[in-house]
């Protein structure tokens, strides 16, 4: 699938339910980042890692690719999910012209291949994704049962207070009937 394939004007565009369709991961991928900042094709293939911890280093030759697995934090590079028959530039192309290799054995298992490493890194996203949402549900959880700790205590310690008045008051209202009692 070129990149050129995703834009609606171009003749050989691959509407959403087809590419749900023939691309497995394509859905589920599409439904967990719709209404985010950008949730076609283009953003889930080419986007990289949010979390650098390092600068990249910039290789302004363009003689050697940049090795996406520095910060691919276990995921296939993304050089790997290219299909090998079209260069680069090919995918990348965005003139509208469609590049087409014609279907051999052996361009079918690199497409296979392909699918798979895609399902791969979208199985990984996916799992990715849940573990952040369940460590997120579990400190939202514990900020919650904190704050119902803290109001508890809260009560308790008014609680406390007003017992504590109402004592003196007693105290003091015995203290005045006795006083006027003596005189």
């Amino acid at each position: 699938m070129l990149l050129e394939d995703m834009e609606a004007s171009n003749p050989s565009y691959i509407p959403r339910l087809a590419l749900s369709t023939k691309y497995a991961w394509f859905d589920k991928m599409h439904k967990m980042i719709n209404g985010q900042f950008y949730a076609d094709p283009t953003a889930l293939i080419t986007t990289p890692s949010l979390d650098f911890t390092i600068d990249i280093p910039m290789d302004l030759s363009g003689s050697e690719p940049y090795d996406h697995s520095a910060h691919g934090h276990g995921l296939p590079p993304i050089l790997d999910l290219m299909d090998s028959t079209n260069p680069p530039a090919a995918v990348a192309s965005t003139s509208g012209a469609s590049v087409a290799a014609p279907l051999s054995p052996g361009t079918k298992h690199k497409r296979g291949a392909l699918n798979h490493k895609c399902n791969m890194l979208a199985e990984a996203f996916y799992h990715s994704s849940i573990d952040t949402l369940q460590i997120h549900l579990q400190l939202e959880q514990e900020c919650t049962r904190h704050k119902r700790m803290l109001e508890a205590e809260c009560t308790k310690h008014k609680e406390m207070c007003m017992q504590h008045e109402r004592e003196e008051k007693d105290v003091m209202g015995r203290n005045a009937r006795e006083a006027g009692g003596h005189q």
